[in-house]
């Protein structure tokens, strides 16, 4: 993984499952269904470290793409009593202080991180597997905070429209909201994991068109990257929607891979294509259908659709086979292997 996230060839082209979702609960026999998922969210330590070595040690991936363990988030945080005022302030955007105030108390320092038990699987887990398989924790960054339906602004429909209207002061929240949130990078290199993914699912262009990802985010995506790395961490993007659009800009960014999505809602995402617009200088993690596909194929059509995706590629050494979603439930593990193993036949 180290070797294909920098450029270098490998013996065995890299492979792994998108494996943030609640599959890895399911193979473990911990859920039946996704209404029980908040019993999954509600796992750390010990236990989901089992949950995710079961995991791994079941598909023997190349990479370790974990969940966090409990916690609280921003936006359920800043919903204390005491935070009202200063939420109502936020709001406003008139107020760079107020922007300041509010991210100091919305994302702490890393020891209140260390203290959590968001963490704790990842120092299991690095202590028992950090020699053998290359850890990286999936988490949101406070893009989600700001955009989400339960956001800091009060709704997505809020956020866009205090991205049009306001958008010099939307610019600020959200570099200021990333800068703090280094923290959280911070503790987590120091709880063994090699890269963190951020995941990103509100810059989809059906969604932000590129003119304004340029002006509100661009700068502050840039700047962050760098920081995840000065934290010791890998930086990695995983990025829902339709990405083509935005290659241009991500090839600048301080990223050494790209999750892509699977393609959906009218768009193509193609991993050959996505390459070679993005240069040579990212590793791109291929998109092989995981709600079609893998949930619903025969192995050996999985096998055949691993191999018509790696052998599209121009340049196999900076890219790592994987799915384009969470593994959907009820998933045959048979056809999980047949990707790895198909992956696996190939030299980088």
């Amino acid at each position: 993984m180290i070797r294909a996230l920098s450029g270098g060839g490998t013996d065995q082209m890299p492979v792994g499952l998108h494996a943030w979702g609640l599959y890895k609960f399911q193979l473990a026999g911990f859920l039946s269904g996704y209404g029980e998922e908040e019993k999954a969210w509600a796992l750390g330590g010990e236990e989901l470290a089992k949950i995710e070595e079961n995991y791994y040690h079941t598909f023997k991936p190349d990479f370790l793409h974990l969940s966090e363990g409990p916690c609280v988030y921003p936006k359920r945080r800043m919903r204390e009593p005491r935070y009202r005022d200063l939420m109502e302030e936020l709001r406003l955007l008139e107020s760079k202080s107020a922007v300041d105030a509010f991210v100091r108390e919305c994302y702490p320092e890393p020891g209140e991180y260390l203290s959590s038990p968001r963490f704790e699987h990842v120092k299991i887990l690095s202590e028992r597997l950090g020699d053998e398989v290359f850890i990286a924790l999936h988490s949101a960054t406070p893009v989600n905070d700001i955009f989400d339906p339960e956001g800091f602004l009060g709704g997505f429909e809020q956020a866009m429209l205090a991205a049009i209207e306001k958008p010099d002061m939307m610019a600020y929240l959200i570099y200021q909201s990333h800068m703090r949130h280094l923290n959280y990078q911070r503790a987590l290199a120091q709880c063994g994991a090699r890269a963190h993914i951020s995941t990103e699912a509100y810059l989809s262009s059906d969604l932000v068109s590129p003119a304004l990802y340029e002006r509100i985010f661009f700068q502050t995506q840039a700047d962050y990257y760098k920081g995840v790395r000065a934290a010791g961490l890998i930086p990695l993007m995983c990025f829902w929607g339709n990405v083509n659009p935005l290659l241009k800009f991500f090839r600048r960014l301080s990223i050494d891979g790209l999750l892509l999505e699977e393609s959906r809602k009218g768009y193509r995402i193609d991993a050959a294509e996505a390459q070679r617009q993005i240069g040579d200088g990212i590793t791109l993690f291929g998109n092989l259908p995981a709600e079609t596909l893998l949930l619903n194929g025969t192995p050996e059509e999985v096998a055949a659709e691993t191999r018509r995706m790696i052998d599209s590629l121009d340049r196999k050494s900076r890219f790592v086979m994987c799915t384009g979603s969470p593994i959907a439930f009820d998933t045959p593990a048979e056809n999980l292997l047949a990707m790895i193993s198909a992956a696996r036949e190939y030299v980088c």
